[in-house]
């Protein structure tokens, strides 16, 4: 947990735009599964 822990915060600091457009696919993927779901009741 402390490797991975300590190559997000890697990362962040090197290229945090990467760090925040995954986040924000996926919050956008969720959404649409949401979405998605909700339209096919």
């Amino acid at each position: 947990m402390d490797r991975a822990r300590d190559a997000f915060d890697k990362l962040n600091k090197e290229n945090p735009v990467v760090v925040y457009a995954t986040a924000g696919a996926v919050v956008l993927a969720a959404g649409g599964l949401v979405a998605w779901r909700l339209v096919r009741r």
